[in-house]
């Protein structure tokens, strides 16, 4: 372990081992990604319990002289329901709540099929919530507490579909039980035992540490503009918080600092079994495949080893988070506009040089050999996800994908990943075709579309 430490630290040489130094290769690449909308960066390498490297470059906007602070807060959504996650396990472990049990043990008056639902289910978006648009008028809270069983576009554990309502219900479920407010709570559980000083939900308290304001690029006069700061995004309080700040969080993840499961801690003999839909498993948590969603995080592979990521790109931000659990190794950072992907990419290839994993693979490309569906032109139908469709249809010996204008057709791409396909040979849309119990889903991007029944397809 001595060894790699030292591989690591001599490889981080050039990337600036002293706070604020910003010397060698990092600072120039970084300074490169410095233009609009991206005006400002700010990273953070933590690596077996010591801190790399925290610097940062160029300043908050282009009428600002005044320098980046490596301890500078800024808003990170996401990282909302990595702290929601964390404290429900929390509770969890402390026998206040079962992440197992019908939400209807805490919120009375769901409607049934809702209800049935858990809070694991919730916080792995596997609960089978649709992703429709909130109703027009109806506030966030509102459009929580009235959601219908018709919300439920397929029976909770089936496959995995992103929904925004998801984690909004299970912080209702969190305040309901904690009878406080969710950024009370979370304060309480995970922020003040953490000392966690400069990570806030109150927007003022973030200005008063010195956050400023995002950008984003104007598409009609390439004029970089202001994008407004808000204490609330789509249901969920907006976290305001620091690199230091997050770094902290996730170590403390990695030592098993925070009671409760997560997929960072370390290893449990309560780990779930094998389950192939996307839900909970397998024992392996970070798939050789399709990334898995786990407590706030997508799980993976980078370069043959475990990978947890979380990225934001709200409120005029980029920000992410990189976590290798196997070496200890947590890289943050985040930008005025846009995420510094380039900045990000020069660390991680270092840290993975560093530790001898391998080169990055080649791009992805169609292989002609890969199998596609079994009995094809069973995935004919149209498919469902609240008022998101999608049809596909089978003729001439072809699957063939409609966008609405026309149809594509869908040939292979890779394993079980398939393409439908411009006329010229490009890809338009990217899929997988899941079949879960007795249903078959369509899983575009992060969201599943479930097969209709012939009489409830449109027209039918």
């Amino acid at each position: 372990m001595r060894t790699r430490t030292t591989a690591l630290a001599l490889a981080c040489l050039a990337l600036a081992p002293a706070e604020g130094a910003a010397q060698g290769g990092l600072a120039e690449v970084a300074r490169t990604e410095l233009n609009p909308p991206r005006t400002g960066i700010v990273a953070g390498l933590y690596h077996e319990g010591r801190l790399d490297f925290l610097d940062a470059w160029g300043t908050a906007s282009p009428a600002d002289s005044q320098a980046l602070s490596p301890r500078q807060p800024f808003p990170f959504p996401e990282l909302t329901e990595v702290l929601i996650a964390l404290t429900v396990r929390a509770l969890v472990a402390g026998r206040v709540v079962d992440d197992q049990a019908p939400i209807a043990t805490y919120l009375r008056g769901l409607p049934p099929r809702l209800g049935a639902v858990t809070l694991d289910q919730l916080l792995t978006h596997t609960a089978g919530l649709d992703d429709a648009e909130p109703l027009e008028g109806l506030s966030w809270e509102e459009a929580i507490d009235r959601l219908p069983d018709e919300a439920l576009f397929t029976a909770p554990g089936l496959v995995y579909s992103h929904s925004r309502y998801s984690y909004p219900l299970a912080a209702r479920v969190l305040e309901r039980v904690a009878d406080m407010p969710l950024e009370e709570l979370i304060g309480a559980a995970v922020l003040a035992p953490l000392r966690m000083e400069r990570t806030t939900f109150d927007l003022a308290s973030a200005l008063g540490m010195g956050m400023v304001g995002g950008s984003r690029m104007n598409g009609d006069s390439a004029r970089l503009v202001e994008v407004p700061l808000v204490e609330e995004r789509q249901g969920l309080p907006v976290v305001f918080t620091t690199v230091p700040d997050v770094i902290q969080l996730v170590a403390a993840l990695r030592g098993g600092a925070i009671p409760g499961r997560s997929p960072l801690a370390p290893p449990s003999a309560e780990d779930a079994p094998a389950d192939t839909t996307g839900a909970r498993g397998p024992a392996d948590k970070f798939p050789a495949g399709p990334a898995r969603f786990l407590d706030g995080f997508w799980l993976d592979r980078f370069r043959g080893v475990p990978r947890a990521t979380r990225f934001s790109s709200a409120l005029g931000f980029g920000a992410g988070v990189t976590v290798l659990p196997e070496s200890e190794t947590i890289f943050v950072a985040w930008a005025t506009g846009v995420y510094p992907s380039v900045t990000s990419g020069f660390v991680l290839d270092g840290v993975a040089e560093a530790l001898g994993l391998p080169p990055p693979p080649p791009p992805a490309r169609p292989d002609p050999e890969a199998p596609g569906p079994a009995h094809p032109a069973a995935w004919a139908g149209t498919y469902r996800n609240g008022e998101f469709i999608i049809v596909l249809a089978w003729e001439e010996g072809r699957l063939l994908f409609f966008d609405g204008d026309r149809n594509l057709e869908v040939t292979p791409l890779a394993e079980d990943l398939l393409a439908a396909r411009e006329d010229d040979g490009r890809i338009a849309v990217t899929m997988r075709l899941v079949e879960a119990g007795e249903r078959r889903f369509v899983v575009v991007r992060n969201r599943a579309y479930a097969l209709q029944p012939p009489e409830d397809a449109p027209g039918g």
